[in-house]
């Protein structure tokens, strides 16, 4: 899924190698070791769900499509 979260970080997200067990296990210790840094992952992950996929982002982006 890291279209979803493209920009990482920037978009609340963490991406980690598909069956890379160890990267994924390192990543949550960090979210889990900074409850800020949690936070702000969040606030930034909600920023893009409500900016990127909301129902009015979606219907834009279906217009885009189908009335170019």
């Amino acid at each position: 899924m890291p279209d979803i979260f493209e920009g990482g970080e920037a978009a609340g997200g963490l991406v980690v190698r598909r069956e890379d067990a160890k990267a994924l296990a390192s990543a949550l210790a960090e979210v889990l070791d900074r409850p800020n840094w949690k936070r702000e992952l969040g606030r930034r992950a909600r920023c893009r769900v409500e900016t990127c996929f909301s129902l009015e982002a979606v219907g834009r982006q279906l217009c885009d499509v189908i009335f170019r």
